[in-house]
């Protein structure tokens, strides 16, 4: 019943570039806290790639638009000391955490987790983990050929050993034919939209909606905040 009351409650999404989604990774948050403990967690996991970006940013000098389930504020004060946010954060991402050396690994230390709570609940993100990891892998093996360089040494090759079976060569030829990097940046969260309308069943008031939601949620915020963002386009790309 709780899932119904929180799914009843919040505003369909419509994957529009430039306007400010109906709602908050914040507020969708504490809704999912207030309504639907049971997998909290899980959707945590997938809404903490918005806080672990808001870190890498603050990390590297730059301000943060949107928080995510952690107050901007809050990250700013763990610049000078990280166990602020040891109460947020899951043990083994907080203690890869580092303000004066940002550490890439974070990132995959996260996605174990991801996959690790995914598997608890037997989840869609499960199905969307394997699909995200295996574009983004083939995306920067696209491009790593194209300059002649190598992945051997890369955190997706390591995220990934083996090849995802989902087939993105469409997807790549769309990419590659996008008139600037931000056009091409459009198209793959256009693929990752359909990609995630997929996995759950509109008006099912299941615990798979509420995850889809999250993913959705990321999207939006992702594009409103490179559509207020003044720095040049190529690294609100790289960091948007």
């Amino acid at each position: 019943m709780k899932k119904y009351y929180l799914l009843a409650s919040l505003p369909p999404l419509s994957f529009v570039y430039s306007e400010q989604p109906a709602v908050s990774i914040q507020k969708f948050w504490h809704g999912v806290l207030s309504e639907n403990a049971s997998i909290s967690e899980l959707v945590q996991s997938i809404l903490l790639q918005q806080d672990i970006a808001n870190m890498e940013k603050i990390a590297n000098g730059y301000n943060p638009t949107f928080c995510g389930t952690i107050p901007l504020d809050k990250i700013q004060k763990a610049k000078n000391d990280t166990t602020v946010l040891r109460d947020d954060l899951p043990q083994n991402i907080w203690q890869n955490l580092s303000f004066e050396k940002w550490q890439s690994r974070i990132w995959l230390t996260l996605l174990n987790y991801q996959k690790e709570l995914a598997s608890k609940y037997n989840s869609c993100a499960k199905e969307w983990l394997e699909w995200e990891v295996g574009l983004r892998k083939h995306i920067a093996n696209t491009r790593s050929e194209s300059l002649g360089q190598s992945l051997s040494g890369n955190l997706l090759v390591k995220a990934l050993e083996n090849d995802s079976f989902y087939d993105y060569q469409k997807i790549t030829a769309d990419y590659n034919k996008q008139s600037s990097p931000l056009e091409s940046e459009k198209l793959l969260d256009q693929e990752r939209w359909k990609f995630a309308d997929s996995l759950a069943v509109p008006y099912s008031f299941s615990d798979d909606e509420i995850v889809v939601y999250a993913i959705k949620l990321l999207i939006l915020e992702r594009w409103w905040a490179i559509s207020q963002s003044q720095i040049d386009i190529f690294e609100k790309v790289a960091n948007g």
